[in-house]
């Protein structure tokens, strides 16, 4: 009886390991870890989820059934440790990190814990597999677009529904996307880049103004073709003045220039037309492209040098404008920009403004010389450099203005600083239109501003 009942103990012995309490049985939607900062993450929905403590790359798998556009990491971290919520990350709540993923880059997060003294900062990478078929949609129409090139590009925009997780969806690589183009009536097929949820196609001239192009997906096995087919039209046309005319040196009379925007084409005409309050009424030339992405004519050489708004049509619809200085001399001193408000740093919207100047008494008039001040912003700010005075000139009054040295060190994305003079208008000064104008030393003046000054 003694060796029956050991028996049987033995028996509930070797059963023991196989039951396991519920805590204990491994669930695919949660990796644990040692890692210094994360117990576990659990992704609801997913088919498995995996830590590489060493690169501290996360991996997850989601089953075809995962229809969200949303992951949502949810993270059991050391006691101590916060995750961190950039702005951008605006999803993110508590200990999940939450986002779109569909299509994206692999997500990077990072979690912080303070240790003594010291702040221990780990960040981590998301890559995600969707085991579904591909499928995506259009989230926009065709657009086209040119920057001055010959070429013209197209561009739209979709959201993947299913097959696409992270992009690469694995670390080091994995499945390779490509988009295509196709016009089978043409025979041609344009491959595509792929960046922030949209397809950009290079040199589509040929299929401008048709409409029987087909747009496909390949991601490594997988394929997708969308049943719309897409219409590829050319869009509003429009022009850039090259900082090279706006800041260095002079439009010149009598020799060809040169318009960059896009896109120009030989059905539509292109003029520009030049006013100042100095010409009794505007003056209009004919322009005609070179190719999709630049417009040619020339000035006469009877044209005064002057400070002129020139505006540029396709047609009748304006697509350009700006204060240009044309002149026989490209050196030829003038006023570049003026404008009211303080702008340093990324504001040149407001530096390269169109409007007539109107300002109070006892506001600040800002002032780019043309050619421009400039110089490296390895040297210091120049306390020393003196800029020319401000005349304000009209039939009945004349007034010279002392300008206070700015710099701003934003141009050439930070490489360049450009020094500007800053204008205060007297308040007895009296109300009235005003002739603008630089003066550089006894009898030497710059050409005035395009437009008068109106002081109130």
């Amino acid at each position: 009886m003694k060796k029956l009942s050991l028996f049987f103990l033995f028996q509930i012995i070797l059963l023991l390991p196989g039951c396991k309490k519920d805590k204990d049985i491994i669930n695919p939607e949660m990796a644990k870890s040692n890692d210094q900062l994360i117990r576990s993450i659990l992704v609801k929905g997913a088919k498995s989820v995996t830590l590489d403590t060493t690169q501290r790359n996360i991996q997850i798998v989601l089953p075809e059934s995962f229809t969200s556009d949303i992951i949502d990491l949810e993270l059991s971290m050391v006691k101590g440790a916060e995750l961190a919520k950039p702005s951008y990350a605006t999803l993110y709540e508590g200990n999940h990190v939450r986002y779109n993923f569909k299509g994206r880059a692999p997500e990077e997060f990072t979690i912080a814990r303070q240790v003594k003294n010291n702040t221990l900062g780990r960040s981590y990478r998301v890559f995600i597999i969707h085991e579904g078929p591909l499928t995506a949609e259009f989230t926009s129409e065709f657009a086209t677009a040119n920057f001055g090139s010959e070429f013209i590009s197209g561009e739209i925009a979709i959201r993947f529904e299913s097959g696409m997780g992270s992009y690469p969806a694995i670390p080091n690589g994995g499945s390779k996307f490509v988009a295509t183009l196709e016009n089978k009536g043409k025979k041609i097929n344009v491959t595509s880049d792929y960046y922030g949820q949209s397809l950009y196609f290079q040199k589509i001239n040929p299929l401008l103004d048709t409409d029987d192009n087909e747009v496909s997906l390949v991601y490594g096995e997988k394929t997708f073709r969308f049943p719309t087919k897409q219409k590829i039209k050319k869009g509003r046309a429009g022009i850039f003045f090259a900082y090279e005319y706006l800041l260095f040196k002079a439009f010149p009379k009598g020799k060809t220039v040169f318009f960059s925007g896009g896109i120009f084409v030989d059905s539509k005409k292109y003029k520009v037309k030049i006013e100042n309050d100095r010409i009794p009424s505007p003056l209009t030339f004919q322009a005609t492209p070179k190719h999709v992405g630049s417009l040619t004519l020339q000035f006469p050489e009877s044209l005064p040098d002057d400070h002129y708004l020139a505006s540029i049509y396709e047609d009748d619809s304006l697509i350009g404008k700006s204060p240009i200085v044309i002149a026989k001399d490209s050196l030829q001193r003038a006023i570049g920009q003026m404008w009211t408000q303080p702008a340093v740093g990324s504001s040149f919207s407001v530096v390269f403004q169109n409007d007539p100047i109107k300002i109070a008494k006892g506001k600040i008039l800002y002032t780019n010389l043309f050619p421009v001040m400039v110089e490296g912003t390895n040297f210091p700010f120049d306390t020393t450099k003196v800029l020319p005075e401000l005349e304000l000139r009209n039939a009945g009054y004349s007034r010279s203005l002392k300008a206070v040295t700015k710099g701003d060190p934003s141009y050439g994305d930070g490489v360049f600083r450009l020094y500007y003079g800053a204008y205060t208008i007297p308040a007895d000064v009296p109300i009235g239109k005003y002739e603008a104008r630089l003066v550089h030393g006894k009898n030497q003046y710059s050409l005035p501003y395009w437009s008068l000054i109106e002081v109130h």
